[in-house]
């Protein structure tokens, strides 16, 4: 019985500490895979997928919401004649919440789906083992590069998001609400601050890290054949938006205590 109990230990711990030695060994090759030179060609490339190509729906978007936003808020902001702060209120929510929510939302599901699908296709194909048989690192040719750029891509596109949200508004303030461009600018500029334009640049950044891992992610562990690509991009895309909505969650909770709210 003693022998017995004592071959089950040592079982556990040879198979427990082979465990521990081959992720030790996997996360230490994954280091330094992280710091080989960067594939500029390969960034270069996604940021155009990701940034280029988006500006187009984001400043559609940018300038619908904006201007529903204007609507809302100007027909309550009428019954009590204080039109002219439609301005700052949508600015601010704007510029700290919506544009950077907003934007995250387009990015995960344009280019986030389709990097999960591109990868997952090329995972399904056995494309993406011949390449690591040939000795390309996935971490260094796909992930990296596509992680460096939405990172760089997404505070660009909130920036442009905010600025079409504005002008959206500001649309409607004068079209509809009879404001003039001194009054939505004074109450804008007094009530939106450098420092709301940065949380929602961090907010833009971190949602853009979280976008590109999880899109990544999914795809290099596709399986299925080609329902399992459709599976893997629709999961991607959801597991995107709660991810984002929990990241912003946490941002908003450190910036407000931050701020010492």
């Amino acid at each position: 019985m003693l022998t017995r109990t004592k071959a089950l230990v040592d079982r556990f711990f040879v198979l427990n500490v082979g465990y521990v030695g081959r992720l030790a060994i996997y996360l230490y090759t994954q280091a330094l895979e992280f710091f080989y030179p960067l594939r500029i060609n390969r960034i270069v490339e996604q940021l155009e997928s990701v940034g280029f190509k988006s500006i187009g729906i984001i400043l559609l978007t940018g300038v619908s919401v904006g201007m529903t936003f204007g609507v809302q808020v100007g027909a309550i902001y009428s019954i009590f004649g204080v039109e002219s702060l439609i301005g700052s209120t949508t600015g601010l929510a704007l510029a700290v919440e919506i544009a950077p929510l907003t934007t995250a939302f387009l990015v995960a599901g344009y280019y986030g789906s389709s990097t999960t699908a591109e990868l997952a296709a090329m995972k399904i194909s056995e494309q993406l083992d011949a390449m690591e048989a040939m000795g390309v690192s996935l971490l260094n040719y796909f992930v990296k590069p596509t992680v460096i750029a939405t990172v760089l891509a997404m505070p660009m596109l909130y920036f442009y998001f905010m600025l079409m949200g504005f002008l959206g508004a500001y649309i409607v303030g004068v079209e509809m609400f009879d404001i003039s461009f001194g009054n939505f600018y004074v109450w804008l500029k007094r009530y939106v601050w450098v420092e709301d334009i940065v949380k929602g640049a961090v907010k833009s950044t971190v949602f853009g890290l979280v976008v590109a891992l999880v899109s990544c992610s999914f795809g290099l562990r596709a399986t299925g054949g080609a329902r399992g690509i459709g599976l893997t991009t629709s999961n991607s895309v959801v597991v995107n938006l709660l991810a984002i909505l929990v990241a912003d969650v946490f941002i908003t909770y450190f910036q407000m205590k931050r701020a010492g709210l």
